[in-house]
């Protein structure tokens, strides 16, 4: 059995505590304590007990100030993510590459409307990911992006690039690009246009820079594919 994230509350109608997905027909319902293998979950005082001088440590950490929003910035993994967008811009500037790729799974929350704290923002982003810079052809640049935007996990947030698609709600066309003898779900081809922002296509034999996270250059989310074949020195 693989990890299960458990909520200190859930929506009664839904299960879960994910405020980014549709709702159910008739609503969400109430936040409820959520059961774990037919046990309501409740806190654990010696667990408490251990983690109390940590959060004290890192308390003043977690509350500085890193910046201020003048409203709430949402992700929503099924759609174009404004705050995936945003991050994705960020990624891009540090890299200073041409594009930026990020999975929207690895945004967990939205940025709120005031002050934003270093918790806000690890929140957003929980993970101990590292950004990598990839060197890439135009063509490896296709593969990877026709990889992300399958369908199959959302709209991936990108920075520098103009895309249109083939609706996620709508059958696309597929091809067995590993030759397993099947169609994978990341194997759809959603992408009927790709341009970067000053609207030039993008040329398969034009070099260009990418700036993307470790898990997806490592085959996460299933880029091994699209991954496999580009050098590791570049």
């Amino acid at each position: 059995e693989g990890p299960i994230p458990i909520c200190p509350k859930v929506f009664e109608n839904q299960g879960d505590c994910y405020g980014d997905r549709s709702a159910p027909r008739e609503g969400r319902g109430n936040l409820v304590t959520p059961y774990f293998h037919g046990q309501k979950i409740k806190p654990d005082s010696e667990m408490e007990s251990l983690l109390d001088p940590v959060f004290g440590q890192t308390a003043a950490y977690r509350k500085r100030v890193l910046a201020h929003s003048s409203r709430s910035i949402e992700h929503r993994r099924a759609l174009e993510s404004e705050l995936g967008n945003l991050i994705a811009d960020g990624v891009r500037a540090y890299a200073q590459t041409d594009f930026a790729l990020v999975n929207p799974g690895g945004i967990r929350a939205n940025l709120p409307e005031g002050d934003i704290s270093y918790s806000d923002l690890f929140q957003v982003i929980p993970f101990d990911n590292a950004i990598v810079k990839l060197k890439l052809t135009g063509a490896e640049l296709k593969k990877i992006l026709q990889t992300a935007q399958s369908g199959m996990r959302g709209i991936y947030p990108t920075s520098g690039l103009k895309f249109k698609m083939i609706d996620l709600q709508l059958q696309a066309p597929s091809k067995d690009l590993n030759q397993n003898g099947k169609i994978d779900p990341w194997e759809f081809q959603r992408i009927t246009d790709l341009r970067s922002v000053d609207g030039k296509k993008i040329q398969d034999h034009a070099w260009y820079t990418l700036a993307t996270l470790d898990f997806l250059v490592s085959g996460g989310d299933d880029f091994g594919w699209s991954m496999r074949s580009i050098p590791k020195e570049r």
